[in-house]
């Protein structure tokens, strides 16, 4: 499918001109891009406050998120971290404590990789709100030590973001003091 208006386009898309082609292209680009912005924030969105559904897909659904934050371009990540961020807000930490684990060491990791992508501010931006978001939902469930001493190691690490704007860099610190008081498992 094509945005490109019909007098541009030959019947036979072979023929058309390179530019054309060109043109064709970089818009299917940006269409899917859209897809995948629209796909994961919908995730996010639509992701229930309902216990029953959360245990059922919720280790899946957060490493499915994570898996695909290393593959695609920084305004899906964005969408990608924002959906986290939604997740983590609405996760229903009353089950099991093992699972909680598993989702805590896998958002701590893509956590730090977007705290590390110095080129984009926003990615950084969204990647400490998860943090945050993180931080009030194990600190309210008194499960702070769900986190193991190489997450919180990597976690206190990547909030010392010196290539930074100076509301962040504060927000950032105020969570990596706040990070170092607490117990980290071994």
């Amino acid at each position: 499918m094509t945005l490109l208006p019909s007098c541009l386009i030959n019947k036979d898309l072979k023929n058309l001109h390179p530019m054309m082609k060109m043109v064709t292209a970089n818009q299917e680009r940006f269409q899917t891009k859209a897809f995948w912005k629209c796909a994961f924030e919908s995730l996010g969105k639509a992701w229930p406050t309902e216990k029953a559904t959360q245990e059922t897909y919720q280790e899946e659904l957060c490493t499915l998120l994570c898996k695909c934050l290393s593959t695609t371009t920084f305004k899906v990540r964005v969408e990608i971290v924002k959906s986290l961020n939604l997740f983590v807000q609405r996760l229903n930490v009353e089950g099991s404590v093992e699972v909680l684990g598993k989702i805590v060491g896998t958002l701590i990791p893509a956590i730090c990789d977007c705290l590390g992508i110095v080129k984009y501010s926003s990615l950084r931006s969204e990647a400490l709100g998860l943090a945050e978001s993180l931080k009030t939902k194990l600190k309210e469930s008194n499960n702070q030590s769900l986190i193991s001493s190489d997450n919180h190691r990597l976690l206190v690490k990547a909030l010392k973001l010196e290539k930074a704007e100076a509301a962040m860099r504060e927000r950032a610190n105020a969570l990596r003091l706040e990070l170092e008081e607490w117990p980290a498992k071994n």
